[in-house]
């Protein structure tokens, strides 16, 4: 997996050297992936996911990292600036997907039903739900991660680099 990370990105993550400090983390990591790729998120859906997740968990290498992944994944530069900044998605159901994201987040799972139903007339059914909390599993551990060991920028994500915008609104 880390070697299909390393192709896909172009370049070694140097996210990943620290990861590989302990061959347990790597391994959970190197599992969820593919797992993850295989799941009832689309590439664009888990994307939103996973930047939204990085926003809460405030990850500045991860937003720079996924900002690079969207770019080579097409996602339209009005959905990434959104995500950057924290504005809300031009696009009715990503945004839903990342209320739900985010409210998963902050509330540590816990979900209203009126949330629960905005989410499902979008499409969305339980096993996204719980894909969604796949993506939140693999992404603690690298936000956290990045938080640990203070990881620099590959010189390819550097145009990516990310900051809270100061005064930003956590929706």
């Amino acid at each position: 997996m880390l070697a299909a990370v390393e192709k896909s990105a172009g370049f070694r993550s140097n996210l990943l050297g620290l990861m590989a400090e302990s061959p347990s983390a790597t391994q959970g990591f190197a599992q969820l992936g593919p797992i993850l790729a295989q799941s009832s998120l689309s590439a664009h859906e888990r994307e939103v996911v996973i930047m939204t997740i990085g926003w809460e968990n405030d990850c500045s290498y991860c937003m720079a990292f996924h900002s690079f992944l969207c770019r080579k994944l097409q996602v339209p530069d009005a959905i990434v600036a959104a995500l950057r900044t924290g504005a809300a998605l031009p696009d009715p159901r990503l945004e839903v997907l990342a209320e739900f994201t985010r409210t998963v987040v902050r509330e540590k799972g816990f979900v209203d039903d009126a949330l629960w139903s905005r989410f499902t007339a979008q499409g969305f059914t339980p096993a996204n739900a719980l894909d969604v909390l796949l993506a939140l599993s693999q992404q603690v551990l690298v936000n956290y991660a990045n938080h640990l060991g203070g990881v620099e920028l590959e010189p390819a994500l550097k145009e990516f680099a990310w900051t809270r915008p100061a005064g930003a609104v956590t929706r």
